[in-house]
């Protein structure tokens, strides 16, 4: 018998964990995915999830938290399907499912995505700004030992995340993020005068990936 995991996130807008979710799920062999979708968003990733028959459940949330109200449909859904385990990614979603989960006495495991609390982002923020990190640091703290296991991206944050939320490393697991290149094959380069109009031939470009969810709160 296959064992049934459900995977929740905050949205399945195209974003790095939400295309982590789709390619972890469409490749599991021996597990029934659920994927549940909190908030009500424009999930530009649906149509790759139903093309994969993965099923999604949408609670379409319009709070900018919603916590009772998630936990609420949660509840009845963990109720209904009986998941062996539940996998929450995304800080509004990992704070409802540590709020939710323990008492069903299934196994929850959160996501580690980045360095979230790290001086350099602190350094970015007005006084106002890193108080409210702070809350939302505090909130993750406080309820951080509530789920069983912690899967990080990367080595470099296991140290990190420890220190801030307070967990033993060893509740941590390391899964890098994977991709299928072939998504990427068909991919057209952008004029570069189309993202900057004054760009110049000589002129260099940057990239730079901000930390998933940096903008909670802001």
């Amino acid at each position: 018998m296959k064992k049934k995991v459900l995977f929740v996130i905050d949205t399945i807008s195209v974003g790095g964990a939400e295309l982590s979710i789709y390619e972890v799920v469409k490749n599991l062999k021996h597990t029934d995915p659920i994927v549940c979708v909190l908030y009500k968003a424009a999930n530009g990733l649906q149509k790759e999830f139903e093309k994969d028959l993965i099923p999604l459940v949408f609670f379409d949330i319009q709070k900018r938290f919603g916590i009772g109200e998630a936990i609420q449909k949660l509840n009845a859904l963990i109720r209904k399907e009986k998941p062996h385990a539940v996998h929450a990614t995304h800080y509004n979603t990992e704070i409802i499912c540590r709020l939710a989960v323990p008492k069903f006495k299934i196994p929850l495991i959160c996501s580690l995505l980045n360095d979230t609390y790290s001086k350099e982002r602190y350094a970015l923020f007005s006084k106002k700004e890193i108080l409210k990190l702070e809350l939302y640091r505090m909130v993750d703290m406080l309820t951080a030992k509530r789920a069983d296991k912690y899967i990080s991206v990367a080595e470099c944050i296991l140290e990190p995340n420890s220190r801030y939320l307070n967990l033993p490393v060893d509740r941590m697991v390391v899964v890098q993020n994977g991709r299928d290149m072939d998504f990427y094959h068909n991919a057209k380069p952008l004029d570069k005068k189309s993202i900057v109009p004054e760009y110049q031939e000589e002129d260099v470009f940057f990239g730079v990936q901000f930390p998933c969810g940096q903008e909670q709160g802001f």
